[in-house]
């Protein structure tokens, strides 16, 4: 399922997530997916050992950040050190 998950987020990169109309709670949403790609990426190498997927987190990596709800970037430093 996480392989088809990135699958489809790469084939379809600027879509984002709304919360339906009857959905209550705030989004935490951003302009930028780098982040987003760079943990997923990370974290579907660590599960998989396929180094496709530490290429593409590489690609996406940016300057390490201290992890928050609209930047998950450190998230990825945090994994693959860990």
């Amino acid at each position: 399922a996480a392989k088809r998950a990135w699958q489809w987020a790469l084939e379809n990169p600027q879509v984002a997530y709304k919360n339906a109309q009857n959905v209550k709670t705030g989004e935490y949403g951003d302009s930028s997916f780098n982040d987003e790609f760079a943990w997923a990426a990370s974290e579907l190498f660590i599960t998989t050992g396929e180094q496709d997927y530490l290429i593409e987190a590489q690609r996406y990596l940016g300057s390490p950040s201290t992890p928050g709800w609209s930047d998950t970037m450190g998230l990825a430093y945090l994994s693959l050190l860990s």
